[in-house]
């Protein structure tokens, strides 16, 4: 999209310097084109950071996941054998903005910039140093019959295990193998394929290549 150095409500940015570097930045269109004009639009500027991502990592938008990011996994585990729905983390707080669609659009938006905020159970319970929490999550899913979709679980924009195995996290490599064997609860056909033509995937334990074998 081109448009001129004049932004609506703004003086011209050709003599204000500090003002040129904007326009580096990242900007929602509100109104394209403006009064007909190809050349012209109204810009809001993105903020790189809405609400630090730490926020995110210790806030739960539900008793369920407040638990999960508390590390208080044996609460998680009664809740969800109770029958509470495992959330979605990568939908929570879109609805804080209200019902209006461009608001939450855009809140929408600038959520997602936000880094470090966890956007997955599954990834959640696999933070932690123990695999126990991630072992008893992904058994009490299975319990419940909650299916979980390991594809959708990325780190850094990674899949799960291709992530897992880049840290050297075998252990919990193995316990995420170990529960394919359920396939009624697991979905993880795109992490299978992913991990197995990862170049993390050189020197795994045997353990864990007997299970990608079997």
């Amino acid at each position: 999209l081109l448009i001129d150095e004049t932004i609506l409500g703004t003086d011209s940015l050709s003599d204000a310097p500090a003002s040129k570097l904007a326009l580096g930045g990242r900007y929602h269109i509100v109104a394209y084109p403006l009064a007909g004009d190809l050349t012209k639009a109204i810009l809001r500027p993105v903020r790189k950071v809405v609400v630090a991502g730490q926020v995110f990592q210790a806030l739960g938008e539900t008793l369920v996941s407040q638990c999960a990011k508390s590390g208080q996994w044996d609460l998680v585990r009664i809740l969800l054998g109770v029958g509470v729905t495992c959330p979605d983390l990568a939908k929570e707080f879109l609805t804080v903005c209200g019902r209006v669609s461009g608001s939450r659009r855009r809140w929408a938006q600038d959520l997602a910039a936000v880094a470090g905020r966890p956007t997955s159970m599954v990834a959640l319970a696999a933070s932690c140093p123990d695999p126990q929490p991630l072992s008893d999550f992904l058994q009490s899913l299975r319990e419940v019959r909650q299916v979980v979709h390991l594809d959708e679980c990325r780190v850094d924009g990674a899949p799960l295990l291709e992530f897992l195995a880049k840290a050297f996290r075998w252990d919990l490599v193995k316990v995420v193998l170990e529960e394919m064997e359920h396939e009624e609860s697991l979905c993880t056909l795109g992490s299978f394929k992913a991990l197995a033509c990862s170049e993390a995937f050189i020197c795994p334990p045997q353990e864990v290549t007997d299970l990608l074998n079997g």
